[in-house]
């Protein structure tokens, strides 16, 4: 995956008009062997694999409770948020719909596409009336790198997340949460 931005963006919203599923996936999570929808989260410690359980279970429960938040009306009718540390997948078609990964967004991108797929609804409904539904799938883990969370601790961490991830939701500018974001985060590879 290419490092800068504008060059990453690119490069998932061209693959995005190639086959006929798109998947958003972290650089260092273990490929599932099937992919659909939404995959539940598992962060394990890299050195140990001992799996993060604090971190994990945050990270699954944000995908009903950040669209709880969010647009409680849109979450009765299947809006989920899956961002961070998770694997999501759609069709490249409902993808295309909506115009991919909204470039002014460095983080949250993916949210902002759960929510923009969940508002248009599929692309190939006869009666195309939005409100799609964004599923996770908790019998497949998506495997990711804790890296990070072992670096910081569980606590800071998750704090960390929180932060931006409550910013995102209060309405912060794309800007705003790109310069909190390297402001907070310290790269740890």
């Amino acid at each position: 995956m290419p490092h800068s931005l504008r060059s990453r963006f690119q490069a998932l919203n061209e693959e995005a008009a190639i086959g006929d599923t798109v998947a958003q996936v972290r650089r260092e999570l273990a490929r599932p062997r099937t992919v659909l929808l939404g995959f539940r989260p598992q962060i394990v410690d890299p050195a140990s694999g001992r799996t993060l359980w604090i971190s994990t279970i945050n990270n699954l429960t944000k995908t009903w409770y950040g669209a709880m938040l969010l647009r409680p009306t849109s979450f009765i009718r299947g809006l989920r948020c899956l961002f961070g540390d998770q694997a999501l997948c759609c069709r490249s078609s409902d993808f295309r719909a909506v115009g991919g990964f909204r470039r002014d967004y460095p983080i949250m991108e993916d949210a902002e596409l759960c929510i923009a797929l969940h508002m248009a609804g599929p692309a190939d409904s006869s009666r195309h009336r939005g409100r799609g539904r964004v599923r996770m799938l908790m019998h497949r883990p998506a495997v990711t790198s804790g890296r990070r969370i072992v670096a910081w601790g569980e606590l800071r961490a998750n704090l960390i997340f929180a932060y931006i991830s409550v910013l995102w939701l209060a309405g912060a500018t794309p800007t705003q949460l790109h310069h909190t974001y390297r402001t907070l985060y310290k790269d740890v590879r």
